[in-house]
């Protein structure tokens, strides 16, 4: 069983997407993801990251979250911390996929991919007031 994990306490600053979207490909190279998969999981984690900044953390570059990327066998684990404002994270509206980008609302989006490019998606509010999501990717058979 092959079992690698890296843990990075990052700035809320979108700056540091660029350094997740790396971290991604380095373990993605590791569990032998496809180019489309490894994209999928690095869109993923750049909303998850990207929403953790932007509303839980305010954008202020003196607060912090917890990414996490853990690899078990062909599946990869992601982690994300972070101890921000209160989110709801099941009030998000469905994102409107049939209006045209002029006429949708802006919001749930994000939300939508991650649900949807990834395999399994977990989300707590824990005992401290932190919020935790976990999201996971298992590398298709073969590759």
């Amino acid at each position: 069983m092959i079992s690698v994990r890296e843990v990075l306490t990052l700035p809320a600053d979108r700056r540091v997407l660029r350094q997740v979207s790396h971290l991604i490909d380095r373990f993605s190279r590791v569990v032998k993801f496809s180019a489309i998969e490894t994209h999928d999981v690095q869109v993923a984690v750049a909303e998850a990251c990207t929403n953790a900044i932007i509303h839980g953390l305010e954008e202020n570059s003196e607060r912090t979250f917890s990414l996490e990327v853990e690899l078990q066998d062909r599946t990869l684990v992601i982690t994300l911390k972070e101890e921000g404002k209160p989110f709801d994270f099941d009030a998000i509206p469905a994102a409107d996929l049939s209006s045209s980008l002029k006429e949708r609302r802006i919001g749930g989006l994000g939300v939508h991919l991650i649900f949807n490019l990834m395999e399994s998606v977990e989300y707590r509010t824990e005992p401290d007031g932190s919020k935790v999501l976990r999201m996971t990717k298992t590398a298709a058979p073969g590759d």
